[in-house]
């Protein structure tokens, strides 16, 4: 930590605050549904985003819990155990009177005369104490806080008028974060309504209807569940206007030849083909000819998410795919971007599942691909249908850059204004108004 100011000490968390181990019970003493008798205990699930969330409770016996494990309005709530890392010390804290308890993976942090609850509560929210935290707990599976370890723990403690009135700045300007940060995660749920329209308008006419001109729509569905398609329009099957086939099942303990990379499904994202890192597997050279990825190409899973694909535009090559990929090759009355577009319209409105298999682990079988109903426009719509997408989805696409990049800001405000806290800044109109500026840059981004 930097220097303090003059009147402010650097002491260790046990002379601020008590430790309280978690009820400990066994699952058969347990329910998860309210009556008389029971009371609602936390677990570490409950502790989100520095707050109790009083959902998925479980019920134990009221004798089960001492008085001193009841919570309090000011406790914190603290994750003592858990086979991540990441989630050891998150806390959260209890800011209404509630009667409730918590389980044994977690412990309660309750703050002594000296301290104001608050003022704590933000501490245990700041990266000093979250870094200490996670290099403190240690374990192979999983990973503990002990009682001992918050004795390794400092913090900074001014007079208990100081930690009010620092508390105080700290809940009105973090509200203010918090707001920005709520407007900030609704654009992912408008660019992804944004991103469904385009394609929906794409893949029916409508993006291209002042384009045509005055032409009529009619009903042919070949029993799949669309409205009308333009006049001019066609609706095939997939196997009279591409050649589909699977890839094939590379076996690394018997196969012999050529060392060759190849392609799974977890490489292709929608309209990307990951190349980091690809593995190889020796194939011999008739698995390469039948196998090769030519320009051109649509890739699409199936498994995972069926019907996720990319357009390979990396030139002729010697890679291959494997058995969780179709391949497929356009003739020349549809284009790939186009026919991947009307794929990702269809999975993304369900209709796409219609041709799956499986039922707890769903599959885009070959047979059933080579009968996907895809709507043919005249190719020069297509072309035309294309561009249109791709500059209406790059619009999206920056809008998106720009949220991620502001909601990491906000993520660092933070952070920083946690940590200006507790170095004695936090009260200066500078410093506030510095992150107050930097409030207005990130609540700028418009969707």
């Amino acid at each position: 930590m930097s220097e303090l100011p003059a009147d402010w000490a650097l002491v260790s968390f046990s002379e601020v605050a008590e430790l309280v181990r978690g009820v400990s019970y066994k699952k058969n003493e347990s329910d998860i549904n309210p009556r008389e008798g029971l009371i609602p205990i936390l677990r570490a699930n409950n502790i989100q985003n520095g707050n109790l969330v009083l959902h998925d409770l479980v019920y134990v016996p009221t004798e089960k819990v001492k008085e001193k494990q009841l919570i309090k309005q000011g406790d914190i709530i603290v994750a003592m155990s858990s086979g991540s890392k990441k989630l050891v010390g998150k806390s959260g804290v209890c800011d209404k009177r509630i009667t409730a308890s918590f389980g044994t993976f977690c412990g309660l942090i309750r703050a002594k005369s000296n301290c104001y609850p608050r003022y704590l509560g933000w501490f245990t929210q700041s990266k000093y104490y979250t870094d200490t935290i996670s290099n403190l707990s240690k374990g192979v599976n999983i990973n503990n806080l002990k009682p001992a370890h918050f004795e390794e723990l400092q913090i900074p403690l001014p007079t208990l008028a100081e930690q009010k009135r620092i508390a105080d700045k700290l809940d009105s300007v973090l509200a203010k974060v918090e707001a920005a940060q709520a407007r900030l995660d609704k654009i992912p749920a408008i660019l992804k309504l944004f991103r469904q329209s385009v394609l929906a308008a794409a893949t029916s006419g409508e993006l291209t209807k002042e384009w045509r001109g005055d032409e009529k729509y009619r009903d042919e569905t070949l029993n799949w569940p669309i409205s009308k398609i333009p006049e001019s329009w066609e609706l095939k099957f997939l196997e009279e206007v591409a050649e589909s086939r699977l890839g094939k099942m590379l076996d690394k303990s018997k196969n012999s030849g050529i060392a060759t990379k190849y392609l799974g499904n977890i490489n292709l994202r929608w309209h990307h083909i990951d190349l980091f890192e690809l593995k190889e597997i020796l194939v011999s050279q008739k698995e390469i000819n039948e196998l090769n990825i030519r320009d051109g190409d649509l890739l699409l899973c199936e498994g995972g998410e069926p019907g996720r694909g990319a357009v390979w535009k990396g030139g002729d090559n010697n890679l291959v795919f494997q058995k969780a990929i179709h391949r497929v090759r356009c003739t020349d009355c549809i284009s790939p971007e186009f026919l991947l577009y009307s794929i990702e319209d269809d999975f993304f409105s369900n209709r796409l599942s219609l041709l799956y298999t499986g039922t707890t682990i769903k599959h885009l079988t070959g047979k059933a691909l080579k009968k996907y109903p895809v709507r043919i426009p005249p190719i020069a719509e297509q072309i035309e249908i294309v561009r249109r997408v791709n500059r209406l989805l790059e619009a999206s696409s920056k809008i998106e850059e720009q949220y991620l990049a502001a909601k990491l800001r906000v993520n660092q405000l933070t952070q920083s204004i946690l940590k200006k806290a507790f170095e004695g800044e936090l009260l200066t109109s500078e410093v506030e108004n510095e992150f107050l500026q930097e409030l207005s840059d990130v609540e700028a981004v418009e969707c």
